[in-house]
């Protein structure tokens, strides 16, 4: 940092318009520059000096004609003579005014025109990567709502006053939106965000090579162009960071009042994200969700991750994941045949026994512990002994589907990781018309687990296709349906095929066992399509069967906020928050549900009841986060009245 830019720069500084990093550098100079920070401190006086004296009172003719000398002064080549101001000279230089305020309000006069004249040399823009623009500023405001800008003013006073398009943002002020106002935030040339309603953000850094965005509560959405790997853009909420490249994603904050913490979800639409927290961090792919409970990696909030299909509706259930080295060991839990490692899926919450077993290795015992929006781990390795049988075929025997010894012997070799050997011998099962159907879809669900493993997903298609089109039952019809539908949806990335597939299975199975989770996963994918009507209604046939869970109760809050903002249905919303307070009491949608309500009702035109209901609210929450917001809507309506 030389002295030159420093100097350049002054105003930008003092202004606090100019990037953190450059802020930083300008003030550790201005500790080591005995010089630059003289000219620092006369600039300060001056700028003093000018806000306590009183202004010389001139016509707007007179302010031009200073404007006009000073262009001519700057743009005319070198003169002998001085450029005199047309101005009379005892207007501005009598014994009231000279010298400190007229020089100061000369000077200031000055600088104005000259930041017209030449903005990159006053602030210079190209060194902050940003050529003649200044960013991150606001460039549209959607929506019929207000949104607003935050600066902590002397005395740790916070002001608050509407945010207008092209307004631009400095490191550490924040931004507002409310319930029906959303913004498009130029970050860079490269780069734009996308910020929802009831969302509240603010700039830490903006530089060539690095960009912070902190969200504290609400949506955003980035759309971020390819940039170096030494160019940073982050986005950190309370508990969680973003890192990205180049990639479109949406991520997600708030509180959960009721356990004192933080949830923030990720959604990738293209590229790759670094996802994490103080904890843990990992990659999220396109197509993909993830969500940090607290600071722990929970579950993954949409159904493009598989554990996502085996979350239970039922409450008291969580999530553990299952690994042994090697792989492919047979896994009882609480002394039931579970599956093969890795192993992912749901258990009760509470302490839960671990048996493996795998033929060459002896058995293994351990125990592992389910709590809620945690995900249970268990990794440990397998010591070998060449003479153990651990009793696998014992074991497999007892279910009644592995009774036929070529079956039994295919299972053990997929025990084994030799996928191509157990084709081989399962083929000659599901080819045999003449062996039970239950064999045969056995037979041909293996398969398809085979080439899962091979990663031939169209292969393992192809596999169910035989189920879900054959002379099978209706189970095993079923889960071959839902369980192609997870393949597209999970490896595939196949929206379209995906939603295809579980729509039919609530059509085909409604009363199957994965009915409620095809309905939830059906409104997921059509509300990531933003086909929000047909989403609406797939999250209430799922909210009729699944009864009274706390997925329900989040499902219904997401229909009634669908109504209320992407469909403009106030009445529906209405409707939908009043049965979640009817059905859930104490959900911790409570407060949202009933200022959400007034406001519909506000807008429905129904006043006298919109008033009752923001009462309501400001009496049930005295000190609720809607509370300013329900006495400025009161104070409309009463405005209103009297005119």
């Amino acid at each position: 940092m030389n002295c030159q830019y420093v100097q350049t720069n002054i105003q930008s500084f003092i202004d606090q318009t100019m990037d953190f990093n450059h802020t930083e550098l300008i003030e550790e100079h201005l500790h080591e520059c005995a010089a630059c920070s003289r000219e620092y401190q006369s600039y300060k006086k001056l700028i003093a000096a000018l806000n306590e004296a009183d202004y010389p009172k001139l016509n707007d003719q007179q302010w031009q004609a200073i404007h006009s000398s000073i262009i001519a002064a700057v743009s005319s080549p070198p003169q002998k003579k001085p450029v005199i101001l047309s101005i009379p000279v005892f207007t501005l230089f009598n014994s009231r005014y000279f010298p400190v305020s007229a020089l100061a309000a000369l000077i200031v006069v000055a600088l104005i025109s000259l930041a017209f004249l030449f903005p990159g040399h006053l602030r210079n823009q190209e060194m902050l990567g940003f050529n003649s623009e200044i960013y991150p500023k606001v460039v549209a405001i959607n929506g019929s709502g207000n949104a607003f800008s935050m600066d902590v003013e002397p005395g740790n006073t916070t002001s608050r006053v509407p945010v207008y398009s092209d307004l631009t943002i400095p490191p550490g002020r924040s931004i507002e939106t409310d319930h029906n106002a959303s913004l498009q935030i130029q970050v860079d040339k490269r780069s734009t965000i996308q910020v929802g309603r009831n969302s509240n953000f603010s700039v830490a850094a903006c530089a060539p090579k690095k960009t912070v965005l902190k969200l504290t509560n609400g949506d955003l959405a980035a759309q971020v162009g390819k940039r170096t790997p030494d160019q940073l853009f982050r986005i950190e909420t309370p508990n969680a960071f973003c890192e990205v490249i180049g990639t479109r994603f949406n991520v997600t904050t708030q509180h959960d009042e009721f356990r004192d913490r933080f949830i923030t979800s990720l959604t990738v639409q293209e590229g790759t994200v670094q996802f994490g927290s103080a904890d843990a961090r990992l990659y999220v792919e396109a197509g993909h969700s993830v969500a940090i409970f607290g600071d722990s990696l929970g579950i993954p909030t949409l159904s493009n991750d598989p554990l996502i299909r085996q979350l239970q509706q039922e409450p008291g259930r969580g999530l553990f994941t299952i690994t042994s080295k090697p792989l492919e060991a047979l896994v009882l839990i609480d002394g039931i045949p579970s599956g093969f490692t890795p192993l992912s899926g749901t258990a009760p919450f509470g302490k839960h026994t671990v048996t493996c077993l795998k033929k060459g290795f002896s058995r293994w015992t351990g125990a592992f512990e389910v709590e809620a929006h945690t995900k249970a781990t268990l990794k440990f390795s397998l010591s070998t002994d060449p003479h153990s049988q651990n009793n696998t075929t014992t074991m497999l025997a007892a279910n009644t589907t592995l009774d036929d010894p070529l079956l039994l012997s295919a299972t053990e070799l997929m025990i084994a990781g030799n996928y191509e050997k157990a084709l081989v011998s399962l083929s000659k099962l599901y080819n045999n018309t003449s062996i039970p159907p239950a064999i045969r879809a056995s037979a041909l669900n293996k398969a398809s687990t085979c080439h899962k493993y091979l990663r031939n997903y169209t292969a393992a298609i192809t596999m169910l296709q035989r189920i879900i089109e054959g002379d099978f039952s209706n189970d095993e019809r079923g889960n071959a349906l839902f369980e192609r539908a997870t393949i597209y949806q999970t490896l595939l990335h196949d929206a379209k095929n995906a939603l295809n597939d579980f729509r039919r299975y609530t059509q085909e199975f409604r009363d199957g066992i994965w009915a409620k989770e095809a309905f939830f996963s059906s409104a997921e994918l059509l509300y990531l399509r933003q086909d929000y009507n047909r989403a609406a209604g797939e999250y209430l046939n799922y909210c009729d069967i699944a009864g009274k869970t706390s997925r329900c109760e989040n499902a219904l809050y997401r229909v009634a906020i669908i109504y209320s903002n992407n469909l403009s249905d106030p009445k529906r919303a209405v409707n939908t928050f009043t049965r979640l307070l009817l059905e859930f009491p104490q959900t911790n949608f409570a407060e949202d549900a009933v200022f959400w309500s007034a406001d519909c009702l506000l807008r429905m035109g129904t006043t006298n009841r919109a008033i009752h209901e923001f009462n309501r609210y400001i009496q049930r929450y005295p000190s609720g986060k809607w509370l300013t917001e329900a006495k400025t809507r009161l104070k409309r309506i009463e405005t209103a009245e009297v005119r």
